[in-house]
């Protein structure tokens, strides 16, 4: 599983991690957060950045961080 996280520019603040298989999975569940228009990620898309953190072992529970966030993309990317 991957880590990935939402970060707000506005509020200066990253959203607590979640766990996804892949990262083209990621992005489909924010795509579908962002064409929502009362979702928070469609009202505010141009602010917030989706990053890879690292990646959890659902085998051995180990957990393990990346020494730099990886950016994947801005939200503002999906219209």
């Amino acid at each position: 599983m991957k880590l990935f996280t939402i970060y707000d520019s506005k509020c200066e603040a990253y959203e607590p991690p979640i766990s996804i298989k892949s990262t083209g999975e990621a992005l489909r569940a924010v795509e579908i957060a962002v064409k929502e228009p009362d979702h928070r990620f469609c009202k505010y898309k141009a602010d917030l950045t989706l990053y890879e953190l690292g990646e959890f072992n659902e085998q051995t529970g180990l957990l393990h961080l990346y020494e730099t966030k990886k950016h994947i993309m801005n939200l503002s990317s999906f219209n």
